[in-house]
């Protein structure tokens, strides 16, 4: 069996665990799983397109894919709710966080797309936030907390919130029209972004 995985987080809690998952060639779905030493295979009940996963800690994984999308578990595995979003959008980017007791994860997308959800401990349901750039293809995103979190896309589109998305994501200025892909933040100030032609960018303020 060939599959393509498409997206991969690792978490580092107690000892690096994590999740990769993708599509089979023969259509299925696929999750695999880390728990340290090896990678074994995991059965899904659902049957799209994944397209991104992150697992903010060893119970807590949530996976996006197209048409809207998106499961989580917060029991390592054992179960894999479907999380609801009114808009039907292709989802290309997510990021989450585990504090405080609390699974706060974000998602991008087309259109401009982002979504929200506080606590998917305890909800199973994105929150669409605006995002200025509604024409355009909202591609990657990263969080460094509950309040701080990049997002990137088309034509070089840098967006970031400092307070979760609550109030309206701020444009950045690019250094590049590129198509952007993916961020990585580590704190408030300093991100990487990456993307078309192998241009890789990075700020610190």
């Amino acid at each position: 069996m060939t599959t393509d995985l498409h997206g991969v987080s690792m978490n580092d809690y107690s000892g690096i665990q994590g999740w990769a998952a993708g599509d089979t060639s023969w259509g299925a779905r696929d999750m695999i799983y880390f728990d340290g030493k090896s990678w074994t295979q995991q059965d899904l009940w659902f049957n799209r397109h994944i397209k991104g996963v992150s697992s903010p800690s060893h119970d807590h994984c949530v996976v996006v894919g197209r048409q809207a999308d998106s499961w989580r578990t917060v029991n390592g595995g054992k179960d894999w709710p479907a999380v609801s979003w009114a808009k039907h959008k292709d989802v290309y980017g997510v990021t989450s966080i585990y504090s405080g007791g609390k699974f706060t994860a974000w998602i991008v997308g087309e259109n401009g797309c982002i979504a929200h959800a506080e606590n998917l401990s305890t909800s199973r349901e994105w929150l669409t936030k605006s995002s200025l750039v509604d024409a355009l293809i909202l591609r990657g995103v990263s969080a460094v907390d509950t309040k701080t979190v990049w997002a990137v896309g088309d034509n070089g589109t840098i967006l970031k919130t400092i307070d979760g998305g609550s109030t309206k994501w701020k444009q950045q200025a690019s250094p590049t029209g590129k198509d952007l892909h993916a961020v990585c933040a580590v704190d408030a100030n300093t991100a990487w972004a990456v993307g078309e032609s192998g241009i890789i960018i990075k700020t610190e303020d």
